[in-house]
């Protein structure tokens, strides 16, 4: 079977990708509203179990300075509607969160770094055999960087799908986001295809 290494059209990656891209944004990206937010209390450095306060949202109410915070969890799996980014065939992705770290690093002056990684393993299942169904794996990482100035915001996710037709299904995913002190937002997205 021919690669296929061509940019994805947005029907294809919406399929199968982007809506994990979507909540790793969200999950990362809700954290700038933290440009401006007052810390709380200062103490000597030391670790804690609340370096941040977010509301329901994911947005950052308050932080703690001089704080170091590492939070190990795994999620239940999720499922939704997806497509095979290759054909086009309509069925059912479900992702295993099997192992997730995430990190706050809070120093004195209350300027925030966040980063977090996680991972498992991932089915797509065909709605109509015999289209392909498979089995693979999944990784993301992102950071960001805050103070009451700006923000940055780093994203990637890396999937492979190994399908029964033969077919492997790689994709990656880079993001960036910077917001300056003038409220200037740059941004870009870089995703990539492969089936083969």
């Amino acid at each position: 079977m021919a690669k296929n290494n061509n940019r994805p059209t947005a029907r294809s990656w919406n399929g199968l990708a982007r809506p994990i891209l979507t909540a790793l944004v969200v999950a990362s990206g809700a954290a700038g509203v933290y440009v401006g937010a007052a810390p709380s209390a200062a103490f000597a450095a030391e670790t804690h179990s609340n370096c941040a306060t977010f509301d329901n949202n994911g947005n950052i109410l308050s932080v703690t300075p001089n704080c170091s915070q590492t939070v190990h969890f795994a999620s239940p799996p999720i499922s939704f509607p997806g497509a095979n980014p290759c054909t086009g065939d309509p069925g059912t992705v479900t992702m295993n969160d099997d192992h997730s770290v995430f990190h706050v690093n809070v120093n004195g002056a209350g300027d925030i770094w966040l980063t977090g990684t996680d991972g498992g393993t991932s089915s797509f299942t065909a709605d109509q055999p015999p289209a392909p169904s498979g089995t693979g794996t999944w990784t993301s990482w992102f950071g960001g960087s805050m103070n009451n100035k700006s923000a940055v915001f780093h994203d990637t996710f890396n999937s492979t799908f190994h399908l029964s037709d033969g077919t492997t299904v790689t994709m990656h995913d880079t993001m960036h986001t910077t917001i300056t002190a003038t409220g200037v937002v740059i941004s870009f997205d870089k995703p990539t295809l492969n089936c083969g």
